[in-house]
């Protein structure tokens, strides 16, 4: 009976001690373990700070005035720049036609964009007028109806040239330069400097043509 008792009462004391260790256990795993709802709710709170968090926002900042009033000015001349380069464009699209439509109505052999767009460029390109170049052509050679190895301009140079296009690259230039430009509109001069036999006659003929185109 004696052995029984101590081995119940060990028994008990042992058991009171595993319900103390239980009790801990539990609550100490509580503690330790978060909370569902709250998990949920701090990663709600997490990524809602991390969206309204300044450092996410792209910042640009003001540009200083020096430089907003330079970026103006640079933007101002750009559109000046298109704005004269479309009105030049326009105006040598005009003198092309002008060109065109004369050759066409005279009926010369080099009545085409081409040729029109070359004699319009090459006067351009060395300070010519254009309709000075015409009217020179033609009084030489009749707008190219009477051309020599396709020279319309009668210029002496001993040169025979295999088409009209190359003859124009090389000739416009040279009238250009040293009658056209230098001359202008005093056909009365021109006429002489280019050695025409009846420049009386033939300066009235060239401000009549220039005049017209």
């Amino acid at each position: 009976m004696k052995i029984i008792k101590n081995t119940t009462l060990r028994f008990s004391i042992i058991g009171r001690y595993f319900v103390v260790f239980a009790i801990l256990f539990s609550t100490i795993s509580f503690a330790l373990i978060p909370d569902k709802n709250t998990a949920i709710a701090d990663n709600v709170h997490y990524y809602n700070y991390n969206f309204n968090s300044p450092v996410t926002k792209t910042y640009i900042p003001k540009p200083e005035r020096e430089v907003y009033i330079e970026a103006q000015v640079n933007l101002n001349q750009y559109q000046e720049e298109q704005a004269k380069a479309e009105a030049r464009r326009k105006e040598l699209e005009e003198k092309v036609n002008r060109t065109l439509n004369y050759l066409r109505r005279v009926k010369s052999p080099v009545a085409n964009e081409e040729i029109a767009t070359i004699i319009v460029d090459l006067a351009d390109q060395n300070n010519a007028d254009y309709r000075v170049l015409l009217a020179i052509m033609t009084i030489e050679s009749g707008s190219c109806r009477q051309s020599f190895s396709y020279n319309c301009f009668g210029y002496l140079n001993g040169r025979k040239y295999p088409s009209f296009e190359v003859a124009f690259k090389d000739l416009v230039p040279k009238v250009s330069r040293q009658y056209a430009a230098k001359y202008g509109w005093d056909f009365v001069a021109l006429s002489r400097a280019y050695g025409q036999h009846n420049w009386e006659l033939h300066s009235k003929n060239m401000l009549k043509v220039a005049s017209s185109i």
